[in-house]
């Protein structure tokens, strides 16, 4: 259930930096258009790129969320590229989503973050970590019961 949130979550702020992106930043009826001809035919395949990423991350490790996260640098790299030349308003305009884009992988990816390999904190089974940790106070713990 926490993949399909964080998928869908992500879905939402891809469609809405991407409308913002190809121009619908103007007025509400360009924002509509645009993000109405982004639905229609980007929606699918950006359902499948953003679950891709997903289980890439999931599969190679917690490392991976940054080198995804990076995709959103994209825009800033260009208008670097270009060394700034261009409409100011639409340099900024292009740049924010990628960046936006970027600070929401890294949130939900902490937010969605699989927790089950933890143990509540009043149970009486060590977590992993602290198991074999000499500094814990049930390492090495006579059994009083």
């Amino acid at each position: 259930m926490r993949s399909f949130g964080r998928i869908a979550a992500m879905v939402i702020v891809s469609l809405l930096a991407l409308t913002l992106g190809f121009g619908g930043y103007t007025d509400r009826n360009a924002f509509g258009f645009v993000g109405l001809l982004l639905v229609m035919f980007w929606g699918i395949p950006l359902i499948g790129i953003i679950t891709l990423f997903h289980f890439v991350e999931r599969r190679f490790g917690p490392y991976m969320r940054y080198l995804i996260a990076s995709i959103g640098l994209f825009p800033l790299l260009l208008v670097i590229y270009s060394r700034g030349r261009g409409d100011a308003i639409y340099m900024q305009i292009f740049m924010l989503p990628g960046l936006v884009w970027s600070a929401a992988w890294l949130t939900t990816s902490f937010l969605f973050l699989d927790r089950s390999h933890l143990v509540a904190p009043l149970s009486e089974e060590p977590s992993p970590i602290t198991r074999h940790d000499p500094r814990s106070r049930r390492h090495n713990s006579p059994d009083l019961f």
